[in-house]
């Protein structure tokens, strides 16, 4: 179990934070119907459980992104993002009327998750202790299911002063409904880490992975398409469902401070309309960059037409976010966008040009095999350095 510290001061979420840890403690709460209609007709088709594939969807959609993945230590107060957090599911015993909790440890390999779900599954059929143990698994989130009613409200509500940021998400049977199968869903937040709309998002991203899960036309598949992927990373081409995790790079002015200014939500949606148009025009832009195991964003990188000192060149360019940094992200990401704008476009050379100052930015342009081109002032007056890397140099 690993995870990073959250500097309070520097949190997105800042001021919505204080005011419910401090002023307001309490949870927020959604319940909604979801269609699993193709997801129940997959599970009979592929001899699966629905509810294992459900319980997989479901935790690679809280794994997608920090907002799901907070945590509170309260020995020391500290503001926590686990790298991962894993499911406990509940096993009922109908000749006890009692439940089992079921720790069950997440994997983004379907395969190896589903074996491993099943598994526990079976063996917590074989005693009838609680066993609940939240000490030696703490980035494990509730997933129950009440499995005797299809109901249209769940309230699930802790103590104001308990400073519990995990979800909590129950969901009942689905039934049939104008001819769908309509399951209903409830997503428990603490509402010091997350607002309405990241509890109505968790529905918006099962809807989607349920779509990419079963493989069905014109779905996520096609939607977030990936062009390259690398050990550790997938880049994909971005659109406004991203808007959240590109505004926390964008906004951040220890990322941007080489930039005249940081981006507010206006800059970041036109960021993402421009690189769209670009895919379209262009066959690249700037993509989405994101870790294979949890596929969350975590900045952008690409291949964008720029103007430099007069000259229309390829460029490299790469935003990663801060608290990713210093881990080689960076230069994995670009060093992939290298070999794959030499291999599908007809540019004799690569460039990356940046403020002088931006000395990162520069040391991730050289570790993929660039070199000095030149330094201009640009229209600000500001010294502009430029780097190239040749298609010779890359033997092609």
């Amino acid at each position: 179990m690993t995870y990073r510290v959250i500097d309070k001061e520097t949190y997105y979420r800042k001021g919505v934070f204080r005011h419910f840890t401090e002023d307001c403690k309490c949870s927020t709460s959604i319940t909604a119907k979801i269609d699993v209609t193709e997801l129940v007709k997959y599970s009979k088709e592929n001899n699966a459980k629905f509810y294992v594939n459900f319980l997989y969807i479901l935790s690679k959609v809280l794994n997608s992104r920090d907002d799901y993945r907070m945590g509170y230590l309260w020995q020391t107060e500290e503001l926590i993002c686990y790298d991962v957090i894993h499911p406990t599911q509940y096993i009922f015993h109908e000749d006890t009327e009692t439940c089992t909790p079921v720790y069950t440890t997440y994997d983004p390999n379907y395969e190896i998750f589903y074996r491993n779900a099943t598994c526990d599954i079976e063996k917590a059929k074989q005693t009838r202790e609680y066993g609940l143990d939240m000490e030696k698994h703490p980035n494990w989130f509730d997933a129950s299911y009440i499995s005797w009613l299809s109901y249209d409200s769940l309230n699930i509500e802790l103590p104001d002063g308990f400073l519990y940021f995990l979800p909590i998400i129950n969901w009942g049977k689905y039934r049939e409904e104008n001819a769908r199968l309509m399951m209903p869903v409830t997503v428990r937040m603490n509402h010091a880490v997350a607002d309405g709309y990241l509890v109505a998002n968790v529905f918006r991203l099962l809807e989607k992975e349920m779509d990419v899960f079963c493989g069905c036309e014109n779905s996520e598949a096609n939607y977030m398409k990936v062009i390259l992927e690398t050990e550790r990373l997938f880049l994909r081409e971005m659109n406004m469902d991203d808007f959240d995790a590109l505004y926390v790079v964008l906004s951040d002015p220890s990322i941007m401070q080489h930039y005249p200014y940081t981006f507010d939500e206006k800059r970041v949606r036109e960021w993402i309309e421009r690189n769209m148009k670009r895919y379209e025009e262009n066959g690249f832009g700037l993509w989405a960059v994101c870790l294979k195991d949890t596929g969350e964003m975590i900045g952008d990188c690409g291949l964008t037409l720029q103007n430099i000192d007069g000259e229309i060149l390829p460029e490299i360019g790469y935003h990663i976010r801060r608290d990713c940094q210093c881990r080689g992200y960076a230069k994995e990401a670009a060093a992939a966008v290298r070999s794959w704008a030499f291999q599908n476009t007809v540019y004799p050379a690569l460039y990356s040009y940046c403020k002088y100052t931006n000395i990162p930015s520069i040391k991730t342009a050289e570790a993929i095999g660039m070199h000095f081109d030149k330094e201009y002032p640009d229209e600000a007056n500001e010294i502009t350095h430029v780097s190239v890397i040749n298609r010779e140099d890359m033997g092609q």
